[in-house]
């Protein structure tokens, strides 16, 4: 450990939140662009305080999959009671699972199911770009996706394969009196934006509020 990042360090243990207000999260990013070792953040994502958790979190998902080994620190803060920590949590789990730890993407899926329309429209935008690697591990670890499995199931096939999925089983889907069938419709309309962005505009009309949050974003 740097002389730099342990003054940094010292700094936010003892004031997490003068630390948070003046961006000093910037400055610890740019010493792990810099090399230092990613582990240095375990502590402080498992750390009792929130902005200490909080900017531990935004650093890790800044450095995307290099920050793939800490996945399994991350996974609990998608629960964290600071929204920003959540989605940065979820963002982060959406790119460290590749290689060896893909089937972690379920639980990402699991997060479609989140009561918070703000946090569940923001994870329909990750899953919608999903890697076919990812989807894959979906399907195949669908043990992983609780009660709802199946829906899950169905929807992912339908986003693998969203070039043949008519317009017609598109408004099925958006019309289907269950939320994740709803979602993962619009997920799909949302691939098929540039051929049939109609199909994206009856997603914005929804009463299902995470599907036309999503639709709009997609939409702008």
């Amino acid at each position: 450990m740097t002389e730099t990042y342990a003054s940094l360090r010292s700094r936010l243990l003892k004031n997490p939140e003068q630390f948070e207000a003046r961006g000093e999260g910037n400055a610890l990013l740019k010493e792990h662009f810099r090399g230092a070792p990613v582990n240095l953040l375990r502590p402080l994502l498992r750390h009792s305080n929130a902005s200490v958790r909080g900017t531990a979190m935004f650093v890790a998902n800044e450095l995307g999959a290099a920050a793939t080994e800490l996945i399994d620190d991350i996974i609990p803060l998608m629960k964290d009671l600071d929204i920003h920590t959540q989605y940065d949590a979820i963002e982060s789990v959406w790119l460290c699972s590749v290689g060896q730890q893909v089937d972690k993407f379920s639980y990402v899926l699991r997060e479609l199911e989140n009561t918070d329309a703000v946090i569940c429209s923001s994870t329909m935008r990750l899953v919608s770009k999903a890697r076919p690697s990812q989807i894959e591990a979906g399907i195949k670890h669908d043990e992983n996706l609780g009660p709802n499995r199946l829906q899950h199931e169905k929807g992912l096939r339908a986003l693998a394969n969203w070039r043949n999925v008519s317009r017609v089983e598109i408004l099925g889907m958006l019309d289907d009196p269950t939320d994740l069938t709803q979602k993962y419709g619009a997920m799909v309309a949302g691939r098929r934006f540039d051929q049939s962005p109609h199909l994206i505009q009856q997603a914005a009309k929804s009463e299902n509020e995470a599907v036309s949050r999503f639709a709009r974003q997609r939409m702008q």
